[in-house]
């Protein structure tokens, strides 16, 4: 709430507490102040004017004053603009006023705050003034005063020359569009009546107060602008100026005019008798430029009109929501930046059916962001709209437009999951998702339950590529309406083959060809250079005799080395696999590398030996599995499914010796024998596929001869 201003508005400062009087702020209080080009604020004992370039008065503040609650009932108190629109009848003072530049200082009275008989909250109030635009004084003799410095007069004088007096003043209510009245009260100064007693409050006919159509200069008795409404009439009478010195102050309620007039921008005010023909009601009044007659109009801010109302949550930022319970928000603001009673008021309804539903948010003061429950009653299509609205005073403003929101409360149909079912391990595969639902937007899918991948589409389906890993998975799917509403969960079982190449051989026979992979010789001589580097080789099981010979470090710090790799992608699916027979079950402690596959820093893999049991590297992972046996050729591999999970075999070991979660490393050196710790023993047909082997299937290649 503020108070009305002939050219703008003014607002009060309600202080709550004596802790809040505490504050420096208060002490200091002051407000910035701006006005148009050509007017400026002055201050002095009687208060504030605005005037413009030639000294024209806009508008006035009489007298600063704070006052406080102690005139009204407990209950009342909390109301703070109850307190600030009493009037203050409690404690009160005037308070002086200090302009700045732009800045208007006011003299709080801290006595005041700090005096124990003071009743929370104080109310201070710059409330500002209508100074009249435009008066004249009109008698029935034919004599007109257009802007005189005249007294105002009054009704019947029959005390001398028996003329009557009427008098109109024009109110500029140019600030007042658009603001909601609370009221509007006219005051004058009375300097004399007929009455003689000073102790008399009323003598002879009142005054009253009428709206009537525009005046000018050339308004005269003979001229007057009609009279449309009597606002109300004023009984004070002061007493004889010759006996009773000073003025009374006289008021008249003219609410229904301001009200009345405030679109048009100016209302006119006649004041004349009630009774023309009885000079007991002769008045006078002192006409003085700022101050007398002044109209005091308390109005209220009707808030701005929001931008538009939202509502949460909603599905992807699409208008669709399968929520059941949902916040209706909007930013709403004053022009009153104290009003602390700012709500909006949501609307929702039906789409199309016109019947509205309200929502209320709580208060906030000034300016802020709101919002309110709504829970709709059923699925379908609704509008929501909102207005913001003040409890103070100011009404609410015009709505803002209109959006729509659909709940939808219904999950689609599960897809269908067509595609191989027995595709190639680590094969790009597609497979397609469709769900028979029409408001199907998107589609997940992936190998875990629930799915994560999300991928858009339609209910004609959507295909998705997936490289299955070796061996049995499932690949699961749902699909995803407009409102977010997921499916059930669908699901395809699939086994996913490899296909058992073979990579590299080495039959490691010392007959310096290695026959077994003729396109690619170790840079070790292969034909029995060396001391003691070839001995009787493995015979697998079914095999009728021993497979020619095998490679025998015998101790030595010698290995067969290829620096190239062989071009093997060991980041992805592969299986390493040899025959090996340490010759002692007492190794000392340490690695002792049978066949490895490395680059700078890392290990690709590796089979070796660790404290006495077979060991498995494969990139960051280590697979412990049974122990070696003295003298005893033992079939040992390494199957990696090129997705982090890597077993050890060893012979016919039942045993699981995995690892999982494993992050690989691409080698560059592959190497059969010493690598770390030199140890005794064989090594003998050394294969390497590019596919994982499951268990059968590493027994299989077991019994394979030469």
């Amino acid at each position: 709430m503020a108070r009305a201003t002939g050219t703008g508005v003014a607002t009060y400062l309600v202080i709550t507490s004596a802790a809040a009087a505490d504050a420096d702020v208060v002490a200091n209080l002051a407000y910035t102040w701006a006005a148009s080009p050509g007017l400026s604020l002055n201050a002095s004992r009687e208060g504030l004017t605005v005037t413009d370039g030639e000294g024209g008065l806009v508008f006035t503040a009489p007298g600063l004053a704070m006052w406080d609650a102690s005139d009204l009932p407990a209950p009342a108190r909390s109301d703070a603009a109850a307190v600030a629109t009493t009037g203050g009848d409690g404690h009160r003072r005037q308070i002086t006023a200090a302009v700045d530049g732009h800045r208007l200082a006011l003299g709080v009275d801290t006595a005041m705050l700090d005096d124990p008989g003071t009743v929370f909250p104080v109310v201070v109030d710059p409330a500002m003034t209508v100074g009249q635009a435009a008066w004249t004084m009109v008698w029935n003799n034919g004599q007109t005063f257009w802007g005189s410095a005249e007294q105002a007069r009054v009704g019947y004088d029959g005390w001398s020359d028996n003329k009557v007096s009427r008098v109109y003043y024009r109110f500029n209510l140019a600030s007042l569009k658009g603001r909601v009245i609370a009221s509007a009260t006219l005051a004058h100064r009375n300097t004399h009546s007929a009455n003689f007693n000073c102790n008399l409050s009323t003598y002879g006919p009142g005054v009253q107060a009428w709206t009537t159509d525009p005046i000018s200069s050339a308004t005269t008795w003979s001229k007057q602008p009609a009279a449309k409404i009597l606002q109300s009439t004023a009984t004070v009478a002061h007493g004889h100026s010759s006996s009773c010195p000073g003025y009374s102050r006289t008021e008249w309620n003219v609410t229904q005019g301001v009200k009345g007039y405030q679109t048009t921008g100016a209302m006119t005010l006649m004041l004349r008798s009630a009774n023309e023909s009885n000079r007991d009601g002769w008045r006078r009044y002192a006409t003085i430029a700022g101050q007398a007659p002044a109209l005091t109009v308390v109005y209220h801010v009707t808030p701005n009109t929001p931008a538009r109302a939202n509502v949460a949550p909603l599905y992807n930022g699409t208008p669709y929501t399968s929520a059941k319970t949902l916040t209706l928000s909007a930013a709403i603001a004053s022009g009153d930046k104290t009003d602390s009673k700012l709500y909006a008021k949501f609307g929702v309804s039906p789409y199309g059916s016109g019947t509205w539903t309200t929502f209320n948010s709580g208060y906030i003061t000034g300016a802020g962001t709101v919002n309110a429950t709504w829970k709709p009653p059923k699925e379908g299509a609704y509008s929501y709209r909102v207005q913001a609205c003040s409890n103070s005073g100011g009404g609410c403003s015009g709505w803002s437009g209109s959006y729509a929101v659909t709940a939808d409360w219904t999950a689609p149909v599960a897809p269908v999951i067509t595609g191989e079912q027995n595709p190639v391990a680590n094969q790009a595969t597609g497979y397609a998702l469709t769900s028979p639902t029409s408001d199907v937007t998107g589609y997940r899918w992936g190998i875990t339950n629930p799915p994560g991948t999300a991928v858009p589409g339609t209910s004609a389906g959507v295909t998705v590529k997936l490289k299955p890993p070796l061996g049995p998975t499932t690949l699961y799917g749902l699909a995803v309406d407009r409102a977010g509403n997921q499916s059930p969960t669908a699901h395809l079982d699939l086994k996913a083959a490899g296909t058992q190449t073979l990579a590299h051989r080495w039959l490691l026979d010392g007959d310096g060809t290695d026959t077994g992979d003729p396109a690619v010789l170790l840079n070790l001589p292969l034909d029995g250079q060396g001391t003691g580097l070839w001995t009787g080789g493995v015979t697998p099981p079914g095999c009728p005799a021993a497979q020619g010979q095998a490679f025998h470090p015998g101790g030595q710090n010698v290995r067969l080395l290829d620096s190239t790799g062989l071009g093997l992608i060991s980041t992805q699916a592969f299986t390493a696999a040899a025959w090996i027979r340490p010759e002692s079950a007492d190794l000392a402690a340490g690695e002792h590398f049978a066949l490895w596959y490395t680059a700078p820093g890392h290990r690709a893999f590796m089979i070796s030996i660790t404290d006495g049991h077979w060991t498995a590297s494969v990139g960051d992972a280590t697979i412990t599995g049974p122990a070696a046996e003295a003298d005893t050729w033992a079939y040992v591999g390494i199957a990696y499914d090129g997705a982090g999970r890597a077993n050890l075999y060893v012979d016919l070991d039942d045993d699981t010796y995995q690892a999982t979660g494993i992050t690989p490393a691409q080698g560059k050196t592959l190497g059969i024998g010493w690598g770390g710790t030199t140890w005794t023993g064989a090594i003998d047909k050394v294969t390497i596929h590019t596919t994982y082997q499951e268990r059968a299937t590493f027994r299989a290649d077991r019994e394979q001869c030469s």
